[in-house]
């Protein structure tokens, strides 16, 4: 009972991979370290038999096992990759901070952070000095989703627009297990709460 062959003459190098774990896994594999590498692990196994679902013998079903693992595992791997970089490059064009006006406050109005409290649009009452907006956009759901965050705030008097921020992000594309989600974001720190605290300054008074 052996398998015979030369891994890398193998067209696939997943397949190629599978047959060299499965071999190595069996006795009687050993040759001197100029030899040709032929490998055994039963059932008169060769490279060529990679192809037909049919062959015969254990290690078959192994390696169609291990192949699969491997494509699954080089498949989340490229889709996690080209979100990211997909991430990066929309970053680069209009991801993070811009502050378009400043405005000094009462500290007394500042939380132990020294962020201001604002109300989100759809709460937000007539008494209300500013207010913000969030948009979420999905570009991708599922598992990996990517999206974009973008806040504004604005003031109620007029509407004037005082800053936005903008976020892109990446979540999930990982091999399911008991294990939490990977991410990926850019830029880490637009978020809303460092947009207002670059908006928003305390005027010095004591709390």
């Amino acid at each position: 009972m052996h398998c015979t062959g030369n891994v890398s003459k193998a067209r696939d190098p997943y397949r190629a991979i599978a047959f060299g774990m499965c071999c190595a896994m069996s006795p009687g594999n050993s040759k001197e370290p100029d030899e040709e590498p032929i490998f055994q692990c039963g059932g008169g196994l060769s490279i060529a038999d990679l192809e037909n679902p049919s062959a015969p013998g254990k290690c078959v079903t192994f390696i169609f096992l291990i192949t699969l693992l491997l494509g699954l595992l080089g498949g989340c791997a490229r889709e996690k990759d080209r979100l990211d970089e997909e991430v990066r490059r929309l970053c680069a064009i209009d991801g993070g901070i811009k502050v378009y006006e400043t405005v000094v406050i009462d500290s007394d109005r500042f939380d132990q952070f020294g962020v201001l409290e604002i109300p989100i649009k759809n709460v937000a009452k007539p008494g209300d000095d500013f207010y913000y907006e969030w948009e979420l956009k999905y570009y991708k759901t599922g598992n990996p989703e990517m999206w974009r965050s973008h806040f504004k705030i604005f003031r109620q008097q007029d509407g004037g627009l005082l800053g936005e921020s903008i976020r892109y992000a990446r979540r999930g594309g990982d091999i399911p297990g008991p294990w939490h989600d990977s991410s990926f974001g850019c830029p880490d720190t637009a978020d809303v709460s460092v947009l207002k605290k670059q908006i928003f300054h305390p005027n010095g008074k004591e709390k």
